[in-house]
C-alpha cells in the first residue's frame, strides 16, 4: 500500500500514456459504474500503468504493476510472480483515501513492445473494505510512448 500512498500518481516522468475503459461494480449494493480514464499512465520504469478518471469531484484510479516491463503477451493469474500490486483507489474530498487491493485478478495481455506498446485487459476482485468490495473489469487498456 505504501508504495500507491507515495506514488500520489503524479505523472512525473511517464514512459507512456494511452486508454483505460471498463466498469467498476460494487458488489456490495450490486451497482456499476462506467470507468473512462481521464488519464493513463506507464511509469518510467516500465512497470505501473495507472488509470485515473475524476468524476464530480471524486478520483477512481485503477493501478497494477507488471513484475517486469517485457511480460510477453499470454495471460496470467494474480496472486502470482508476474503481476504485482494491484489496487482499486477512491479519493473523495475531504475525507481519506479508500485503497481496495486485489484479491485475486486474471491479467490479458495481447501485445508489449519496446516502442513501448502494451495492450490488454484487466479483471479482478478486491478485498472487503468497510463492508464494501468490487469487481474491476478493464475491457481494454491501451498505452503508447516513444522509446
Amino acid at each position: 500500500m505504501s508504495d500507491v500512498k507515495n506514488s500520489k500518481y503524479e505523472k512525473s516522468a511517464p514512459k507512456a500514456e494511452g486508454i483505460m475503459h471498463g466498469v467498476i461494480e460494487n458488489r456490495f449494493i450490486v451497482d456499476e459504474k462506467n470507468f473512462r480514464a481521464d488519464s493513463v499512465f506507464r511509469d518510467a520504469r516500465g512497470t505501473r500503468i495507472t488509470g485515473v478518471m475524476l468524476e464530480g469531484g471524486i478520483r477512481h484510479s485503477v493501478s497494477f504493476t507488471l513484475g517486469n516491463e517485457h511480460l510477453p503477451p499470454g495471460e496470467y493469474e494474480f496472486p502470482g510472480d508476474k503481476i504485482g500490486n494491484i489496487y482499486y483507489m477512491v479519493v473523495m474530498p475531504a475525507f481519506p483515501e479508500l485503497i481496495y487491493k486485489a484479491e485475486r485478478a486474471k491479467l490479458t495481455i495481447r501485445e508489449n513492445t519496446s516502442k513501448p506498446y502494451i495492450s490488454g485487459d484487466l479483471i479482478f476482485d478486491t478485498e472487503t473494505l468497510d463492508s464494501f468490495h468490487y469487481q474491476v473489469r478493464i475491457n481494454i487498456f491501451e498505452i503508447t510512448g516513444e522509446d
